[in-house]
């Protein structure tokens, strides 16, 4: 069998996996942070009755609602067409990590990478939610995978492209925007002939989408944008953003020390731990063995991370973000590649000084040891995600049909936001 059929059968073998996984931990749309919101304003956006108001920022991404909505006019109102753009999102970033692994390195990396996808705890724990962050992942891997074979074949048509697919992200949450300037900011440090092109995209897409807001909000788009930042930010000190930022810091280095107490199911927040270890020492790898192309990788993933803990939400004043983990899947595809990058130094060691056997071994000894440190994380997945759904399914046998939305989280049928037969106002 041709080496590249075998390659494709490992992947799309990859892909089964994680589908599986995610079915096992499937949670499925509940009343939980903003799922409620996205979902009911999908459903408006496909009425044709959605308004982009001041009121909430939920409504400035509206390709997350369009997928949305889209799968409710093929499916219907259930619970399956608002999980299943997320699921299809989980197939393109493994498929995605495969071609940027493969690109920046070598098939053996980006098929690595791929299969460290569906055993992150905060891939899992949002594959089948309503929540845009998935779609954010594969944007920026898709705007990653791009700008390589761009920077590789010297074309600015591609790169053009993918400052246009960048640019993108503001649609799917406004959060995204930042990710292509780190793009330009990489690029003009290290390929400086190419920032021109990228750029292009990047402004061509964020102005439009702009004025696209600008038009659906009637002229308001200042205070649409501002409503962003319209949120309870100061979890350690209340009403100190000096406050909220300290215990950002202090957060920030539990969760790469691994001490990160588990914060789930209210911030559904994770000890990253070893996965954070072996990003640092992967970032090494790719430095060394790529030059100043393991910076683009290096650079979207760590600059991306450092703001989410000591960044600002707001675009008008300085406020601390309030770090939950669904935001690293932004930056999921270079996270797994750098890990990836690190378990192929790994092997081709062993295999060059000692034996294949052993660096098998020795790599499967890396991924047993991430999969053991994770597995308080699993546990807390799968029990959480299946006692809010038994429960839900228990209130749906005593109430055939949910006819409107509850916006109170100790009111049960609000856990149980328009599943199977519900309605949608």
């Amino acid at each position: 069998m041709p080496n590249y059929n075998r390659t494709y059968i490992y992947l799309l073998l990859i892909i089964i996996l994680g589908l599986v996984v995610a079915g096992l931990f499937y949670s499925g749309p509940l009343y939980i942070d903003d799922q409620s919101l996205y979902i009911t304003y999908s459903y408006q956006l496909l009425q044709g009755n959605l308004s982009v108001t001041t009121s909430t920022p939920y409504k400035i991404g509206l390709l997350p609602l369009a997928t949305i909505a889209i799968s409710e006019s093929l499916f219907g109102v259930s619970s399956l067409s608002y999980v299943l753009p997320t699921l299809l999102e989980l197939v393109l970033i493994i498929i995605l990590t495969f071609l940027v692994g493969k690109e920046f390195f070598d098939v053996k990396t980006g098929l690595l990478g791929s299969l460290l996808i569906p055993i992150l705890p905060f891939v899992l724990q949002y594959a089948t939610s309503a929540f845009p962050d998935m779609l954010l992942g594969v944007l920026a891997g898709l705007s990653i995978y791009l700008l390589i074979v761009g920077l590789k074949k010297k074309k600015d048509n591609i790169l053009l492209i993918s400052g246009l697919v960048a640019g993108l992200m503001l649609s799917a949450k406004l959060g995204g925007v930042g990710f292509g300037v780190i793009l330009i900011l990489t690029l003009a440090l290290r390929d400086r002939k190419y920032v021109k092109a990228f750029s292009i995209g990047y402004f061509t897409s964020v102005i439009g989408y702009l004025i696209l807001l600008y038009i659906a909000s009637n002229g308001n788009l200042f205070p649409v944008l501002s409503s962003y930042s319209i949120r309870q930010v100061t979890l350690a000190v209340p009403n100190s953003n000096n406050g909220a930022l300290y215990y950002n810091i202090y957060w920030m280095l539990d969760m790469i020390s691994g001490a990160a107490s588990l914060s789930a199911p209210l911030f559904k927040t994770y000890p990253l731990g070893i996965t954070l270890i072996l990003v640092i020492i992967g970032s090494a790898v790719a430095l060394t063995k790529l030059k100043r192309r393991g910076t683009y990788l290096v650079s979207s993933f760590w600059l991306v991370f450092l703001y989410l803990f000591l960044g600002s939400e707001s675009i008008t004043s300085y406020q601390p973000i309030v770090f939950v983990d669904r935001y690293l899947l932004i930056v999921v595809v270079p996270l797994v590649l750098l890990i990836s990058a690190f378990l192929v130094f790994v092997y081709d060691f062993c295999l060059n000084n000692i034996r294949k056997s052993f660096a098998i071994m020795a790599v499967v000894a890396i991924i047993s040891a991430l999969l053991i440190s994770n597995l308080q994380s699993y546990g807390l997945v799968y029990n959480y995600n299946n006692l809010i759904s038994e429960q839900c399914l228990s209130y749906i046998q005593n109430n055939s049909v949910i006819t409107s939305i509850y916006m109170n989280e100790s009111n049960l049928s609000g856990n149980c936001l328009v599943l199977y037969n519900a309605v949608v106002p």
